[in-house]
């Protein structure tokens, strides 16, 4: 079997049909589909079943409610194709040749890994709009010295995050390694913390021009909501990394533009989690909350090895404001800059 189409499901049957039909539509056929039911409603589940008894290529395994990323690690160790590839049940595959052009792909080229573009769906105000990796033709390879590129992809620009632009052999895959240790800590940006590896252990990677996957933008979903835990998410997440940028001897400027980006993105979650308190009457709850990160160590030294002439002076302000412990007036620097900014919620 060449591929296991691996489908993570959490009571999204308003959306899992879709999804179905443009993996049984393809036009390679050697491939099996693999739902992982993460402990949906009863209706979610039947769906499943259903899929499975009349389509001898789908199995469905049911199991305790997870999370996304232990579920995709059970996807992982189940799977009995050469390589993988990861959909989210209420997203689809954008090509019915998707896999047709994968497969090809890897058979002229040998690589084991593919990553491909997509296309990010309209809602929330925002347009259907094509992603786009890389500034290449299908069929590029990144081997060797070249594959430092992607690694800087990875790590300075949000466009690599997602697994499911990702195609990988079996033998990249950690499927062996124990995510629980975890699966308490991660419950953002799953994906970019399993890619590292994928990354690491591939030695050549395969590009496809095209859009194959169709991301489906969802206002509730758990992307567009922001919790206090996303904070000690991403701080797993850069401590991984970390040992990463040690691995792939990248240049001083990479390194300095991906330890910019941990800032940007530990203030994105500071001051988003401010707005949501805010909105929900919860104000004493983000300043408790600023209070603990500005005694964390991975907080009150993420600025060491940035450049900091390249970091906005509102990020370094507002690290210096919480780690100093004056709330107040990072709420009024907050406050401030959106209203600048025309972002005031």
């Amino acid at each position: 079997m060449f591929f296991s189409i691996l489908i993570p499901v959490y009571n999204t049957s308003e959306y899992l049909p879709e999804c179905m039909d443009s993996v049984l539509s393809q036009t390679f056929k050697d491939f099996e589909v693999v739902l992982i039911d993460d402990g949906s409603s009863k209706e979610c589940a039947k769906l499943c079943d259903e899929y499975e008894k009349s389509r001898a290529c789908v199995r469905v395994i049911h199991k305790q409610n997870e999370g996304l990323m232990m579920t995709r690690r059970r996807g992982f160790k189940e799977a009995k194709g050469e390589y993988f590839i990861c959909i989210d049940s209420d997203d689809k595959l954008h090509d019915s040749r998707a896999l047709e052009k994968i497969h090809s792909l890897i058979k002229t080229s040998g690589c084991d890994l593919v990553i491909y573009n997509y296309v990010y769906g309209e809602g929330g105000g925002r347009e259907e709009t094509v992603r786009t990796v890389f500034d290449y033709q299908s069929g590029h390879l990144f081997r060797g010295d070249s594959k430092k590129e992607v690694y800087e992809k990875l790590l300075t620009t949000n466009y690599m995050n997602n697994i499911w632009i990702k195609c990988p052999s079996r033998v990249i895959v950690d499927i062996d390694t124990d995510y629980s240790e975890w699966k308490d800590e991660i419950c953002r940006a799953e994906d970019l913390f399993q890619s590292y590896p994928m990354l690491n252990n591939a030695k050549c990677i395969g590009y496809i021009k095209d859009p194959l996957y169709y991301y489906r933008w969802a206002p509730d979903s758990i992307s567009n909501k922001y919790k206090f835990g996303f904070f000690y998410s991403f701080k797993c997440i850069f401590n991984r990394e970390e040992s990463y940028l040690k691995k792939w001897n990248l240049s001083k400027e990479i390194i300095a533009k991906a330890k910019n980006r941990r800032i940007v993105r530990i203030s994105e979650i500071i001051c988003r989690c401010y707005f949501d308190c805010k909105s929900s009457g919860n104000i004493s709850g983000w300043k408790a909350f600023a209070d603990k990160i500005g005694k964390d160590p991975f907080y009150i030294n993420i600025l060491d090895g940035t450049e900091k002439k390249q970091v906005l002076l509102y990020y370094r302000l507002l690290h210096s404001l919480i780690i100093k412990g004056r709330k107040r007036a990072a709420i009024r620097l907050i406050e401030t800059v959106s209203y600048l900014s025309g972002k005031l919620k």
